[in-house]
């Protein structure tokens, strides 16, 4: 009698988890949180930066059940569709963690064109072809699209949340954050990270959603 109600409990237990995984299987997704950058790359000393939006969503969903998501700007009528995004955060992409973001960080403009500020509205969707959408918008000072890294220095480095990029030779990111006091000069970073071989500055500006990553090398101001 014992082992017959262990049984029949164990496949009530059984039931009950199945019933629970496909009723969060069939749940339509949400969006609980939108981050956005416009990032501004400056490869070299002499050229205007290469542009690029870097976007991720915070699911109320398993990450792991995106298919896609998907970029629109109504105002400009450009439309972004990117497959397989990035699942990137803590934890594991198998299950549901606050921590764990969707998207990607290579949206590119149309031809070489601008990616306009403004509001986008963001479509993401699972493998049930459910969908979930929310808004964010982009304030970008213009005039850096034009700037040369010298001037974009010059012109935002003190309107600006300045830290540290630190490479590897092969260009490893060794290291991201903010300058360490005890940094005065690039061989005190040598002297932590041996593997060191040039930093690059990363200014994000004031009351905008823009960043610079100013070119590689080896100064820290």
């Amino acid at each position: 009698m014992f082992f017959l109600r262990r049984s029949i409990f164990c496949i009530l237990i059984s039931l009950f988890s199945l019933v629970w995984l496909l009723s969060c299987a069939d749940s339509a997704p949400s969006i609980s949180a939108v981050s956005a950058q416009l990032v501004f790359d400056y490869q070299t000393d002499t050229e205007i930066p290469v542009v690029s939006l870097s976007v991720f969503v915070q699911p109320v969903s398993q990450p792991s059940r995106v298919d896609s998501i998907t970029l629109i700007n109504q105002s400009e009528n450009l439309e972004w569709y990117v497959n397989n995004p990035l699942i990137i955060g803590s934890g594991s992409p198998a299950v549901i963690d606050s921590g764990l973001w969707v998207g990607s960080g290579f949206i590119m403009p149309a031809h070489g064109g601008r990616l306009p500020g403004g509001t986008y509205d963001i479509v993401y969707t699972d493998l049930a072809d459910q969908t979930a959408v929310a808004q964010f918008s982009l304030s970008i000072p213009e005039e850096l699209y034009d700037l040369k890294w010298q001037e974009a220095k010059a012109a935002y480095y003190e309107k600006s949340d300045v830290s540290l990029l630190v490479y590897a030779e092969d260009g490893t990111l060794v290291y991201s954050g903010k300058q360490r006091p005890e940094w005065r000069s690039y061989e005190d970073i040598q002297a932590v990270y041996k593997n060191a071989a040039y930093v690059r500055l990363c200014l994000s500006v004031h009351d905008s959603d823009a960043v610079c990553i100013l070119p590689a090398g080896r100064e820290i101001t």
